[in-house]
Parts: structure tokens; sequence; C-alpha cells
């Protein structure tokens, strides 16, 4: 599927750290310009299977396997640059300015979208325990028997998916264009798999240490050229992993009357998920994961009547 003409909101008199003097339009602060001009492109293998097996047994899997680009994934109200300040350099304090603005080239910050997830598998079971009537062991027991062992279901859910993307920022405004938040490192050297930590430290420190960082991520060459630096969203955070298992038993309270109660663990192996480290080459927390993204292992227990 392709996006085309999606709304996004450019900034059109640089962003609030510009000195008003040396605005394109002096006489205002920032403008922002809703446009059309976002694109995306989504590309997918979709697959499932289902089997319903004679012995109590329901499968189910879906896999997809895609690609997922775009200019922009933010909701329309947050602004992208619609200039560059051709008179901008990297050094301290604040340059060019005035007549030195040029509309910034469609597709400049074109990247990974923020919801890219190449590897998406889902896997969902249901089993009908071969305990009590019309099942495999103890089909003609007596009613204690039945109402012990019978009407039992065992029931679960596994998620593996691909981790969030993860845009990378030299967290300071190199490109005068009045925002610190959002100028993109060059590639100094080597590849951008370099940056991956691949287990040398603990589990939150998944790319490598700042210190390093600074050593393959730098101030590009050109700083009034948005090609000159790393594309949008470069690094993909962990992988998520999850399984959730529910163990059910229904019985009959009357021909009215019907209860189950219920055992669910949520994330059955407590296994911590983390969100996307921090991309930002300034920040001592540069490629440490501070929160996860799916609960702690949660039990409960529940009873439920129908009637």
């Amino acid at each position: 599927s392709f996006g085309r003409g999606l709304i996004n909101v450019l900034e059109m008199n640089g962003a609030g750290g510009v000195p008003n003097n040396l605005r394109p339009d002096a006489r205002y602060t920032t403008q922002n310009q809703v446009v059309n001009f976002a694109h995306s492109s989504y590309h997918s293998l979709q697959t499932s299977f289902q089997r319903r097996f004679s012995a109590g047994l329901d499968l189910s899997a879906f896999y997809t396997y895609s690609r997922f680009r775009d200019d922009w994934s933010a909701d329309a109200f947050s602004t992208v640059a619609g200039l560059i300040n051709t008179g901008a350099n990297a050094e301290t304090g604040f340059q060019g300015g005035g007549s030195a603005w040029i509309a910034r080239p469609r597709g400049s910050d074109r990247g990974y979208s923020d919801y890219d997830t190449p590897h998406n598998f889902t896997l969902s079971h249901i089993y009908e325990l071969p305990f009590g009537k019309g099942r495999r062991y103890l089909a003609n027991a007596g009613p204690l028997a039945q109402a012990v062992a019978g009407g039992w279901s065992l029931s679960g859910m596994l998620i593996w998916r691909s981790g969030q993307r993860v845009n990378l920022t030299l967290g300071r405004d190199i490109d005068d264009d009045g925002s610190a938040t959002r100028d993109r490192p060059a590639l100094l050297s080597g590849s951008i798999n370099d940056l991956y930590s691949n287990g040398r430290y603990d589990r939150t420190q998944y790319l490598i240490p700042q210190n390093l960082a600074a050593q393959v991520l730098g101030v590009p060459a050109n700083v009034t050229n948005p090609s000159a630096a790393l594309e949008r969203n470069p690094i993909r955070a962990p992988r998520v992993q999850t399984y959730d298992l529910s163990l059910l038993k229904r019985f009959s309270l009357g021909e009215r009357v019907a209860s189950s109660l219920e055992f669910n663990a949520f994330n059955l192996f407590n296994r911590a998920n983390f969100a996307g480290p921090s991309g930002s080459v300034s920040s001592s927390l540069f490629g440490i994961a501070t929160r996860t993204l799916t609960i702690s292992r949660q039990i409960q227990l529940g009873l439920k009547v129908s009637f």
C-alpha cells in the first residue's frame, strides 16, 4: 500500500531557537504551514495457518514480513523543518539567517517509519484436555470424577515481533534552524551495525556507550545538506517476545446457570521487553533502554457465572 499527499506541518519561519531578526520573515516568530507533502510505502507478505485437530487441539499462526518507509510518522501537529539555513555552520552560536533560507527538499526526512515491524509472528492455541465425558480418558467415570476432571481447557498466545525503530540525533543545533532535537549525525566510520553492543554489556545497554558512539557518529561534513546525515530511524530496538497462558474449567450449575473458573498468567516467563534506547549522542544515556513495552508477569484467578 502507498500513501501520497499525507499531511505534515512545516516550519516556514525557523524553529523557536532562531533569533527573530534573522528569521525569513522578521515580523513573526514561528509559522507553521499544513501541507500534503508526506509519502509512505508499505510492502508485506502475510501468511496464516489455522487447523483444528481431532484430539481437541486448535492452532492458529500468523506471520507478516514487511517493510514500511515514510517521510514522517508523527501526527499532523508535529512539525518538521521546511527550510534550510544555507549560512549555517556547526560552530557555537547562530550563523546565517536573514536571506540565507531556502526550501528544504521534499523527501529529506524519508526513512524507516516509526511503525516499521519487518517480522511479526503470533501463535495461539486452545487444547481441550482429554478428560471427562466425550474425551479419551475418564469418559465413563462417575459424576464426581466428571465434575473434577472434565471441562478443562488450556490456551495460550505467543507473540514474537521485531523491536521499535530508533532515531539517532546529535542533540544540538548544528544546522542553525532553531531546533536542537532533530539534527541527525553522519556515520564517520564503519557501518551502522557497529553501534549495537551485541551483548557486551547488560541488556539495558543495547547500543555501545556514548564515549564509543562519539567516535562513530559525528557532525556531517556539510551541515546544510540533509543527505549528508544518516536517514531517519536507522536503529532497531530489541525484539519483543511474550507468552500468555490461560487454564479454564467449565462446569454447569443447572440448566440455566453455567460457570467457569479461570487461571490466567500474562507474560508467563516474565520477560523484560525493552523499548528503544536513547538515540541522542549528546546524552549520557545514549544506547540505554530506560523503560519496557510489556507488563511484568501478572497472575489472575477469576470466577465467572453466566445465567
